[in-house]
């Protein structure tokens, strides 16, 4: 049994066959892999003299990750408020069981 050594294959070129296999099935014959040297966002301008793409990190994951924290701090900021007010009521008497 021969063993031939193929290529590394990158991520997203891991990621294309395996949409490619899942859309036309096995018995497609395989087309040419495309390459894409560098990933990453562009965003258009408004059509006109200058319709050149422009990179757009706008979205990048820390700010992603930044927006999250912020999120659950605020959640944890009221959530323990709400245990200290009811902690109170309870001692002061202002809620009985």
């Amino acid at each position: 049994m021969a063993y031939s050594q193929s290529k590394k294959l990158t991520a997203q070129e891991k990621k294309l066959l395996t949409l490619r296999t899942q859309l036309y099935g096995k018995e497609q014959p395989e087309a040419p892999s495309v390459k894409i040297e560098k990933p990453s966002d562009f965003k258009f301008n408004a059509p006109g003299k200058d319709s050149t793409l422009i990179p757009s990190n706008t979205h990048s994951e820390a700010t992603f990750l930044r927006n999250d924290l912020q999120k659950i701090g605020i959640l944890a900021v009221v959530i323990f408020s709400i245990q200290v007010l009811l902690y109170l009521s309870i001692n002061r008497g202002l809620i009985n069981f």
